[in-house]
């Protein structure tokens, strides 16, 4: 019984376990085919997450949260270039102007990608990107103000050793 979530293997074989009293697969092909011990769960209208948490020791919000944070989303995949390229142009659009970039936001944009991604490789796609953008644009306006700075100390020189005399 894992008492973390390093140990992929048991907690897939839970899973597995769980899922074929419900499906006509064995926990066998479920281990095999992870595609389709994913689809199973997503096609689940209730999984028994604290069950099947405690028969590994952990809570239920670590095995959701290493299921759909982790695992899917490694399943899945990552977003394709052309499409991350497209939220980087979007996402610096919209802080330039101050836009909200909230779920609306998001809901626009679903549309313009190249094909519909699975809901946690969507926002950590979005969310690492916005990070991205606003750590440039922190950083340029840095630069620009240094800039000023320096400009301002060229033409005036210093301020401060003038006004003492």
């Amino acid at each position: 019984m894992p008492k973390t979530i390093n140990d992929v293997q048991s907690l897939l074989a839970v899973l597995a376990e769980y899922l074929q009293s419900v499906s006509p697969y064995s926990a066998a092909q479920l281990l095999e085919n992870h595609a389709l011990l994913n689809q199973l769960v997503c096609a689940q209208p209730k999984m028994p997450w604290n069950c099947l948490a405690s028969k590994l020791g952990l809570t239920n919000q670590q095995l959701y949260r290493w299921y759909f944070d982790t695992f899917q989303r490694n399943l899945c995949g990552h977003m394709d270039p052309a499409d991350m390229q497209l939220l980087r142009h979007y996402i610096s659009i919209a802080l330039r102007n101050e836009s909200p970039l909230d779920g609306k936001f998001q809901d626009l944009l679903k549309p313009l990608l190249s094909r519909q991604y699975q809901r946690n490789v969507f926002t950590v796609a979005f969310n690492n990107t916005k990070k991205v953008i606003r750590r440039q644009m922190s950083s340029r306006q840095n630069k620009i103000d240094k800039l000023a700075d320096v400009l301002l100390f060229q033409k005036f020189g210093d301020l401060d050793s003038q006004s003492n005399k």
